[in-house]
């Protein structure tokens, strides 16, 4: 199965109405995390999104979901990332393949002396590069393969590069550009779309990929 967990085009649009406008402040609390810039106030929190097919129930991926709702997110705890970041240059949303196995037979298994696990029917996942859809298809086979927005950055004039992304169930914000511990940075797994103002990549723009 085929699917895509993508940013909205009210959530496109948001991000590209930064262009232009100084970054003021960037928070986060562990969970969730909220940009200000000028007057718009915009939190992030993490959107969880199953498979919707029946052999991979807990097939889970996560999105950045922008609050566009007006409605605060953050706790008290919040911590300051950075202020006075400069005026946002471009916005890049970053995608990823994530691959489910197919369903397999698992035969019981020892995990210690004297307990074993029951044979099973069990599953796994990988990251692959977007621009060899063709490829990961294939090797997916009649598993499920998710195009995933995974996070976005922000190019300002005091902050190169900062990315929004989710870990789990949690928002993370790295303002020092792409977290390297995280698998589809170090694999190079990854694709940047550019927008302009209105929210859409732009017009003739090749994505920039990882690796």
């Amino acid at each position: 199965m085929r699917y895509a967990v993508k940013l909205t085009v009210a959530e496109l649009d948001a991000l590209a109405a930064l262009i232009g406008l100084p970054v003021d402040r960037v928070t986060a609390d562990g969970w969730s995390a909220e940009l200000r810039a000028g007057a718009l106030l915009i939190p992030i929190i993490p959107e969880e999104v199953p498979t919707p097919d029946a052999d991979h129930p807990h097939g889970d991926v996560e999105r950045p979901m922008l609050r566009l709702d007006g409605g605060p997110v953050l706790f008290e705890s919040g911590t300051v990332l950075g202020e006075n970041l400069g005026v946002v240059r471009a916005v890049n949303v970053i995608s990823i393949l994530v691959g489910f196995t197919p369903v397999v037979d698992c035969p019981p298994e020892e995990i210690v002396p004297g307990v074993v696990l029951p044979q099973s029917r069990g599953y796994g996942w990988t990251y692959f590069p977007p621009w060899q859809r063709d490829g990961a298809e294939q090797e997916v086979g009649a598993g499920a393969l998710v195009d995933l927005d995974v996070a976005f950055e922000l190019v300002c004039d005091g902050c190169l590069s900062l990315v929004v992304y989710t870990r789990g169930f949690f928002v993370q914000v790295s303002p020092q550009g792409l977290p390297e511990t995280e698998d589809w940075v170090a694999f190079g797994t990854y694709v940047r779309r550019p927008l302009r103002v209105g929210g859409q990549a732009e017009p003739g723009a090749a994505a920039d990929t990882g690796g």
